[in-house]
């Protein structure tokens, strides 16, 4: 039987921090594409159940379209079983939306409760307040025989909320989920969300933790790869084997470029191409592009003439300096030109420390070839 372990997706965030508002509303759309992908994916590969490990939306202002498209995909697939656990930014309008709930789509409330998908996998999970008042598990009965699924959202931690060393560590956005509670519970995979990286580790003896990741990168701190968790468990034996599905309609990528030893601009501009062969770049992506290195004083770096050529490179282009002149003041002892006694004239003042007068020079340079600082 395959199931799908998803979470994050974040539907209707406005994602107007890089983004135009045009470019922002594209977003938007192409994130309720890529529920519609997964629900394609769901149908043609014969997928039993769709595990929703909470923030299906980013907040309560969510739109008519949004909403409708959601609960129309649910209805559309009957044969579907959807597990909805609302996360931090869940509200209570989703479900208020439905005349009746659709049969297919099941939730959770402040309690543990348990779905049988079969007769042999039992689907379990608990919406968190933000403080727990008792540990998490108290509650939670889960037969050896079967295969048992968990769905929590929250920020994994090996101590409980309420004690020891967990309890250190302030969160205000998501309750904390105690791994030491929920070992040896006959769980053998606890899908989890809030995380929106990918990754995963062992519960203990018998089950795994796995956080989904979002469906799509929101911003350059969700580069590279995003999926869902694809669950594949045989009825007969329990065993369940898993891999990540990357449908994400575009990615976000930060990347580094060195352009030491690069004099002119279009030289600077061959190594951002020869950064960007790599075949997981995409035309379709984000970019933010830094540029590193030691440039010599007299480089030719055009940052406006970088940031044009590259402007069509992808949905989203940004290019920062954080380049840094080679400085060698002893070269210009002689030089006659305004720069000459520039340095000079920084490098013979006695009230300076020698690490303020390379910044200082490296500025004045800078503003000497007309660029901003």
């Amino acid at each position: 039987m395959k199931l799908i372990h998803t979470a994050d997706l974040h539907l209707d965030s406005r994602m107007t921090g890089n983004l135009t508002e045009e470019q922002a509303e594209v977003r938007r759309q192409e994130l309720l594409h890529t529920w519609m992908s997964l629900m394609e994916y769901a149908g043609k590969y014969k997928v039993r159940a769709v595990l929703i490990a909470g923030d299906m939306f980013d907040s309560a202002a969510v739109s008519r379209t949004t909403m409708q498209t959601v609960l129309d995909s649910i209805r559309h697939h009957p044969y579907i079983a959807f597990f909805y656990l609302r996360g931090n930014h869940d509200e209570d309008s989703f479900l208020n939306l439905l005349e009746e709930r659709s049969r297919n789509l099941f939730t959770f409330d402040r309690k543990w409760k348990k779905y049988r998908l079969s007769d042999r996998i039992v689907i379990a999970g608990r919406e968190l307040p933000e403080e727990m008042p008792e540990p998490l598990a108290d509650g939670l009965v889960l037969r050896k025989q079967d295969c048992n699924i968990v769905m929590l959202h929250g920020e994994v931690t090996e101590y409980h909320a309420g004690s020891g060393a967990g309890a250190q560590v302030k969160n205000v956005s998501a309750p904390r989920i105690s791994l030491t509670d929920l070992r040896n519970r006959n769980i053998d995979y606890l899908a989890l969300g809030h995380i929106h990286q990918p990754c995963e580790g062992q519960l203990d003896g018998r089950g795994t933790w796995c956080y989904a990741g979002c469906l799509e990168g929101r911003g350059f701190d969700e580069c590279g790869s995003r999926s869902f968790v694809l669950l594949d468990v045989n009825e007969t034996s329990g065993v369940m084997s898993r891999q990540r599905v990357d449908i994400a309609s575009r990615h976000y990528w930060s990347l580094n470029v060195s352009v030491t030893g690069d004099e002119t601009s279009e030289a600077m501009a061959g190594s951002i191409r020869t950064a960007l062969m790599r075949p997981e770049y995409q035309e379709r992506d984000l970019y933010q592009i830094t540029l590193t290195g030691e440039l010599e004083m007299d480089a030719d770096k055009n940052m406006t003439y970088l940031r044009t050529a590259f402007a069509g490179r992808g949905f989203f282009v940004r290019i920062m300096d954080e380049t840094r002149l080679s400085l060698h003041p002893e070269r210009f002892q002689n030089d006659k030109s305004l720069k000459g006694e520039f340095v000079r004239s920084v490098m013979g003042d006695s009230r300076l420390p020698d690490d303020a007068k390379a910044e200082v020079i490296e500025m004045g340079i800078r503003l000497l070839r007309g660029e901003s600082l």
